[in-house]
């Protein structure tokens, strides 16, 4: 019997690990399969492409946990206003 909630994931590898699944299963947890980065259908999909070219391109890679959230936070600050400004929002 169906538990009356619906899920919606990708095929990215940790939503069809078998734990995801048993515990969807156990808890009656109904799922929809979305295609793997699907920027049509996952806007975040976007976002996170933009943000990881923007890491990328740093003069000097991010060394520790810290410098990683320090780009990552101000990578999304830029690329939020970005995004704001743009004719093209996704």
């Amino acid at each position: 019997m169906s538990s009356g909630y619906l899920f919606v994931q990708d095929y990215a590898c940790h939503h069809v690990a078998r734990v995801c699944r048993q515990f969807l299963d156990d808890e009656s947890i109904d799922a929809i399969d979305l295609p793997s980065h699907s920027p049509d259908l996952n806007p975040i999909e976007n976002l996170w492409d933009i943000m990881s070219q923007c890491i990328q391109c740093c003069q000097v890679a991010p060394q520790t946990v810290q410098e990683l959230t320090d780009a990552l936070i101000q990578t999304y600050e830029l690329t939020i206003k970005d995004i704001a400004h743009s004719p093209f929002n996704f």
